[in-house]
């Protein structure tokens, strides 16, 4: 699958574009990987996104990990069960 047809990547490209790239003037290297550093940091861990319950980034793994301790903390026969109602939720 070539880049161009993610929609997700092109989703984040997009944005990336219009809320940092196209917004700044970067003087040189060290400056575009400060401010690009720094957007990056609030996309990841303070910016809610819609897609996942309005959780930033980093909630989401979080409540990911958490899940899946608990159902590896379940006993094996439970398991399948359990892992197939979070799939059709």
């Amino acid at each position: 699958m070539q880049c161009g047809q993610n929609a997700f990547g092109e989703s984040f490209n997009g944005r990336l574009r219009d809320e940092c790239l196209n917004a700044e003037w970067f003087r040189n290297l060290a400056e575009a990987k400060v401010e690009i550093g720094s957007w990056r940091r609030h996309y990841n861990e303070q910016r809610p996104h819609s897609r996942l319950g309005y959780q930033t980034l980093v909630e989401f793994r979080l409540a990911y990990e958490r899940q899946q301790r608990q159902t590896m903390d379940q006993p094996a026969e439970s398991r399948h069960s359990t892992s197939r109602a979070i799939l059709t939720i």
